[in-house]
């Protein structure tokens, strides 16, 4: 409830022409939120752009959720060119790719394979 009308101030705020500066790790509400989102890494600051154009930033990236990858699957697909990272989750494990190669490279191998699941999605700025 407290999120609800802490979005809503905001929204009020910004059509009165007033300028918020929100400090946040919650990428998802500052994309929901703002019209400029500041990156900064150990007091570097990265940059500053609407979040739409971060967000354009890593569209070349995919991700690949999978459950019933064998350890040696995954290390084979850690090593396909465009693949940046593979690691392992709670449900099973996430290969980032960067390039639309790399994904059906990847997808083919898993398809091929015994996997049990296989989703794929963009990344959010969160």
């Amino acid at each position: 409830m407290a999120a609800r009308e802490f979005r809503s101030l905001v929204e009020d705020l910004r059509r009165q022409g007033r300028t918020v500066f929100l400090t946040t790790h919650d990428m998802a509400e500052a994309e929901a939120l703002c019209d400029r989102v500041a990156l900064i890494d150990r007091g570097a600051l990265l940059a500053v752009e609407p979040p739409r154009v971060l967000s354009g930033w890593i569209t070349g990236f995919e991700r690949i959720d999978v459950e019933g990858a064998s350890p040696a699957l995954l290390t084979e697909l850690g090593l396909v060119p465009g693949v940046t990272e593979v690691v392992t989750t709670a449900t099973g494990s996430r290969i980032q790719v960067s390039s639309r190669e790399a994904t059906g490279v990847v997808l083919q191998r898993l398809v091929a394979s015994d996997v049990q699941t296989i989703r794929t999605s963009m990344p959010s700025l969160e």
